[in-house]
Order: structure tokens, then C-alpha cells, then sequence
């Protein structure tokens, strides 16, 4: 690929970028809004070669317990 069809298609590919980017914030803020808020503790720390991931854990309004990794940078 040249730099001129490169240059043709980036209108294109920025259009293409910013529609990704607005229908995850449209998901994003549905989420905020409708979904359950809970409090959450940290229940293990998973060491391992990537690092180090805290595991949350919390009971939802069905009384089911839950845990998920949390993601961090």
C-alpha cells in the first residue's frame, strides 16, 4: 500500500474509529445507568508472571456470589 491510497482511505478509517469509539460510550453510559451497583472486597491476590491481579468478590441481589479479576495497567 502507498502513502496516496493511505492517505485517501484515512477520512475513511477515522469515520470507521469514531463510530467504534461512540457506540462504546453509548454502551458504556446504557451500563452506567440500568446496571446494579454493588460494593465489592478483594478476596486473593493472584500473583503470577504478569503481575500482580486483585480478585474481587461480591453478592448480587439473586444471592449468588461472584468474583472477577480485576484489570489493571
Amino acid at each position: 500500500m502507498d502513502y496516496v491510497s493511505l492517505t485517501a482511505r484515512l477520512p475513511l478509517l477515522s469515520g470507521a474509529l469514531f463510530l467504534a469509539a461512540l457506540v462504546d460510550a453509548i454502551r458504556t453510559l446504557h451500563l452506567k445507568r440500568t446496571g446494579e451497583h454493588t460494593q465489592g472486597t478483594v478476596v486473593e491476590i493472584d500473583r503470577s508472571n504478569e503481575g500482580i491481579t486483585p480478585i474481587v468478590g461480591f453478592q448480587a441481589r439473586d444471592g449468588k456470589d461472584y468474583r472477577f479479576r480485576v484489570r489493571t495497567i
